[in-house]
């Protein structure tokens, strides 16, 4: 089809972070939450001892926080936890998501007058919006189905793209 490759890549930071949460050996120091929608890091010095130097070429937590934020996650208040992060499109047992989570640019900071929009009304559309991001993720990157994680059916019947 000639597709752009950039627009089905993840990128390394999701994928690594994606592979600690899944890594059940990291589960006292960071793990998602019951609904799966959420992660905390339940111990952030040995977060930043252990675990990121395994992963990351840093030991900063603070670090780690700055690109979680640069990718648009957000903070969660879950068991009055103060490391809980979450976005939309990062949730256990949907890694074919991942592809549709972009670094921010300059173009997609809030105006000013964003921020302050009525936050009861942003609760609100809060649903749909999720729904009708995820609506538009599976319209838009229904490819990285077949890319992130085939079933056996789908190995047999798939092609990868060319690389023309």
């Amino acid at each position: 089809t000639g597709e752009d490759s950039s627009n089905w890549q993840v990128p390394a930071f999701l994928l690594k972070t994606y592979e600690i949460l899944n890594e059940a050996a990291n589960e006292k120091i960071i793990s998602w939450n019951p609904e799966g929608t959420a992660f905390t890091v339940k111990n952030p010095n040995e977060f930043s001892q252990i675990i990121l130097p395994k992963y990351f070429k840093h030991n900063n937590f603070a670090s780690f926080v700055r690109q979680l934020n640069m990718y648009d996650f957000h903070k969660a208040k879950e068991n009055n936890n103060e490391n809980c992060f979450w976005h939309p499109l990062f949730q256990r047992d949907a890694k074919h998501f991942l592809c549709g989570i972009k670094r921010k640019t300059a173009g997609s900071v809030a105006e000013p007058q964003e921020l302050h929009q009525d936050s009861s009304k942003k609760s609100k559309t809060a649903g749909k919006d999720i729904q009708d991001l995820l609506g538009n993720l599976q319209a838009k990157h229904s490819h990285c189905l077949l890319y992130t994680s085939p079933s056996p059916r789908d190995l047999s019947t798939s092609r990868m793209p060319s690389s023309a």
